[in-house]
């Protein structure tokens, strides 16, 4: 089984693997740790913004987010205007 797990703070979160570390010292597991921070654009690679219509607090920008899962996955990066997109405007 592999278990990919996208985060902004990867050295924090391998801490919480203790637990699942008998099954990959089995090798029955495979654990993958993506930085989303890794796929932000930008010299400072941000990955929050502000909600929108205001508010308090932060939100993840997903952009990052859809990067990296295209990439770990071996996707094509998505275009905007794709035929996908075109299809789902229609309806």
């Amino acid at each position: 089984m592999r278990i990919d797990i996208f985060t902004l703070f990867p050295r924090c979160s391998t801490a919480h693997l203790a637990t699942a570390s008998r099954a990959h010292a089995a090798e029955l597991v495979r654990i993958q740790l993506h930085n989303v921070r890794d796929y932000a654009e930008g010299k400072h690679q941000v990955t929050d913004d502000y909600p929108y219509g205001g508010g308090g607090g932060m939100v993840m920008k997903p952009e990052p987010i859809f990067r990296a899962v295209e990439a770990v996955l071996g996707l094509p990066p998505h275009q905007a205007g794709s035929s996908q997109s075109r299809r789902m405007s229609r309806h």
